[in-house]
């Protein structure tokens, strides 16, 4: 037990080291969109603009837009970086484009989940009752395990049999997690932004994030 306890912590302090950097970047991205929406009247009409096209197209807005942020950009990023795996690279980007479609229309009914229990008023208290539902509930009871699967399935060769094997013992004591996907490694996205905003930009502003990460 001790030797699990220690090579716990060592992983959490390495996943700390790892991510601090690119977590604080991102934190300050989010922190600027929320203070330009509040503070910066000139930057309104784009936001009206797209709350506009949101309202038009409602759940098929978040699909293509999750998709294209979630899989299809990040795609590409690493394709142009000679990052991208050439092994079952269609598979791969036919699988990542589904499931952050999916993504989109479950996020999109999270958010509005989420306004029906907690209202829409940006105050503190219904921020806090928001990034609770969302870091304590939501994702370790939803949203971390999908991803989680999406890419163990992927690193496995899209091999159920070989998807198994990895939630054995060896993921509950080895070393976490034995996958090579960043997004398996860090199983977390900066959310903690969205429920500054009123329901109809909370899931607009998700999708920023999801091209972040991969």
């Amino acid at each position: 037990m001790r030797n699990i306890v220690k090579t716990l912590l060592n992983d959490i302090g390495s996943a700390v080291a790892k991510n601090v950097k690119p977590g604080i970047q991102l934190q300050i991205f989010g922190l600027m969109i929320v203070l330009l929406y509040y503070f910066v009247p000139s930057t309104r009409p784009a936001y009206d603009a797209i709350l506009r096209l949101r309202g038009e197209y409602g759940f098929l807005y978040s699909v293509v837009a999750t998709m294209f942020f979630g899989a299809l950009v990040p795609l590409l990023f690493l394709k142009a970086l000679g990052r991208l795996p050439a092994d079952k690279a269609s598979l791969r980007a036919a699988a990542l484009l589904l499931f952050w479609a999916w993504k989109g229309f479950e996020v999109d009914i999270f958010y509005r989940l989420q306004s029906f229990l907690f209202g829409t008023e940006p105050s503190v208290v219904t921020v806090i009752k928001k990034v609770a539902f969302d870091q304590f509930v939501y994702f370790p009871l939803l949203a971390g395990p999908e991803i989680l699967l999406l890419y163990a399935w992927i690193d496995s060769g899209f091999s159920f049999a070989e998807c198994r094997k990895k939630f054995g013992r060896v993921f509950f004591c080895a070393p976490f997690p034995p996958f090579s996907s960043p997004r398996g490694q860090c199983g977390c996205r900066a959310r903690r932004s969205f429920t500054a905003f009123p329901r109809d930009f909370s899931s607009l502003y998700s999708t920023l994030f999801s091209v972040t990460g991969f």
